[in-house]
């Protein structure tokens, strides 16, 4: 199911080991910026509040690698933008979270993000 917010929720599983494996929601975010941004800059931020019986790893699972680069600690994922872009162009990022507890992965948690940068330049 989708929510106005641009979440979509799985539907419980009943032993279906494909199905608990898939992430229990994927959110959707859309962000516009300017062409020749300065860089380094953050585009995405994603936090959680830790338990401490639970152990958190945050991956950049689609996304250049020659634009973006994740940076991590233990509750907190943050994609920047490493090089300046020249637009009309528009990425696609995607964000895992993956709660794990004894090594085991507990839940996944998927942002998929949308980077839009404009053919207008920054101006400061």
């Amino acid at each position: 199911s989708l929510d106005s917010l641009g979440k979509c929720f799985r539907q419980p599983c009943r032993g279906d080991k494909v199905c608990k494996a898939l992430s229990l929601t994927i959110t959707y975010r859309f962000i516009n910026i300017n062409a020749g941004y300065p860089v380094p800059v953050e585009v995405f931020k994603e936090s959680i509040t830790p338990d401490p019986r639970y152990e958190y790893q945050f991956e950049l699972t689609k996304g250049k690698a020659k634009f973006f680069t994740l940076v991590t600690r233990e509750n907190l994922g943050t994609i920047k933008m490493i090089r300046s872009v020249s637009g009309p162009r528009t990425f696609e990022l995607r964000l895992e979270l993956r709660v794990m507890r004894e090594l085991v992965v507990f839940a996944k948690y998927v942002t998929i993000i949308y980077l839009h940068v404009d053919e207008d330049l920054f101006i400061d």
